[in-house]
């Protein structure tokens, strides 16, 4: 299990269906709103169909609550504030004590459409947009033109994203997060705690280099994870700041009040199938590259899923953890039945960097 979940876990002891969206209403202006990166599919009427996700919350405003909860959720990591790395922690943990906006209409606007979301119980939502932008431009290193999406101006704060429209034949990449492009050491509990918590975030070398190169010859790259939602807007910086191409998050729906509570204890074997699958049928036509680690199940995932979409999977990375003591035979297990070209273990991206994909992966269609 990721500290992530543990986290959340710490949290729950500590403190042991959504109808029509109707009209938007502007947000107050104690209220934050954080919109994810989106992408669109195009539809057979020639326009994009595009699902914005949200995140409505007030953040806790009683500095001394909140110093409260973040020493309880620290003790039982080790973790105190004479810690050199307290001030990240405090930082970090910060995400998981706003106070969710639930029956929140938002609206969402990109290219003269309108969408409104209702808020959940997590204070997430999702408007439906369809826009036509046949003049929205393509950006350098990127598949596809980009569209912002936000707010309407009447909002107390505009919240602004990107929207991606992706063509519906090219190359897409799936990847996983920690451990495969960002430090993270899970199979050591106590670097698990510190890199995810105490230290800056550091990433894998030569990943960001691939995911570029990629990048610019017209891959979409999604990355999906085990993390919570609570951790996308550090996630996302970091991986900016790292010098990875523009992406849109899968992460994990958590909240401690009802039951997707239970999201903590379910092993990447269940969440992350249904995730992928959901990104295939979207883009039917597109190939895919999915690229994960040896540390959790990746590889029992991406084999899976390459069995039930062969048609579809082009080529599967798994990057080997540094002191995985389980024997290579493992893989050979795990991609049992499949073609041995279709599947690459590594330790250095370097090496990986000049792989040439044997399609034509140039952004096509509108």
């Amino acid at each position: 299990m990721k500290i992530f979940d543990c986290l959340l876990m710490v949290i729950a002891m500590s403190f042991f269906s959504t109808s029509a969206p109707g009209k938007p209403v502007p947000t107050k202006e104690d209220e934050v709103v954080h919109l994810f990166p989106a992408y669109g599919v195009l539809n057979e009427s020639g326009q994009w169909q595009l699902a914005v996700r949200g995140w409505v919350f007030e953040p806790e405003r009683d500095s001394v609550i909140q110093s409260i909860a973040v020493k309880a959720l620290a003790k039982p990591l080790d973790i105190d504030d004479t810690h050199p790395g307290w001030s990240l922690f405090d930082r970090r943990v910060r995400w998981f004590l706003v106070d969710n906006e639930r029956g929140k209409r938002i609206g969402v606007q990109c290219d003269g459409a309108m969408g409104v979301g209702k808020s959940a119980p997590n204070g997430h939502f999702t408007a439906h947009l369809t826009v036509k932008s046949e003049g929205a431009p393509r950006t350098a290193g990127a598949p596809s033109r980009r569209l912002m999406v936000s707010t309407p101006s009447v909002d107390a704060r505009v919240a602004q994203s990107e929207a991606f429209l992706v063509p519906p034949e090219g190359l897409s990449i799936i990847s996983d997060i920690d451990d495969t492009v960002k430090v993270t050491n899970v199979l050591d509990r106590a670097e698990l705690i510190q890199n995810t918590f105490t230290r800056p975030f550091a990433a894998i070398p030569g990943m960001a280099a691939l995911y570029t190169q990629w990048a610019q010859q017209g891959a979409m790259l999604h990355f999906l994870s085990s993390s919570p939602w609570q951790l996308q807007p550090l996630l996302a910086s970091f991986l900016s700041e790292s010098g990875f191409p523009p992406a849109t998050f899968h992460l994990k729906s958590v909240r401690l009040k009802d039951r997707s509570l239970f999201n903590l204890f379910r092993s990447s074997t269940e969440t992350k199938p249904p995730q992928i699958k959901a990104i295939l049928r979207d883009f039917p036509k597109r190939k895919f590259i999915l690229v994960g680690d040896s540390g959790e199940h990746d590889p029992e995932v991406y084999a899976e899923i390459a069995q039930q979409h062969p048609e579809q999977i082009q080529h599967i990375y798994i990057r080997r953890v540094p002191n995985d003591a389980r024997p290579a035979e493992r893989f050979d297990e795990a991609f049992k039945g499949l073609p041995r070209s279709l599947w690459t273990v590594f330790d250095d991206a370097h090496a990986l960097k000049a792989h040439e994909a044997p399609v034509d992966i140039k952004p096509q269609g509108p």
